[in-house]
């Protein structure tokens, strides 16, 4: 391998470093928002399960 073909092969793979970080970046950002959602998600569903328990439970009772 020729000096030119070497100082290629590192551009490309520095390049090719940069963007694997970039998008590792981004699967932690996303991996961070869908755990966010998850937990809204959760925290949603038991409030409904708590209202339809009162509900059920204390509703004609006067």
């Amino acid at each position: 391998m020729n000096a030119l073909a070497l100082k290629k092969f590192v551009e490309v793979n520095q390049k090719l470093a940069s963007e694997c970080a970039h998008l590792l970046s981004q699967c932690n950002k996303w991996e961070k928002e869908c755990s966010l959602y998850d937990h809204d998600r959760e925290a949603l569903m038991d409030f409904a399960n708590e209202a339809d328990g009162s509900r059920v439970g204390g509703g004609g009772e006067r």
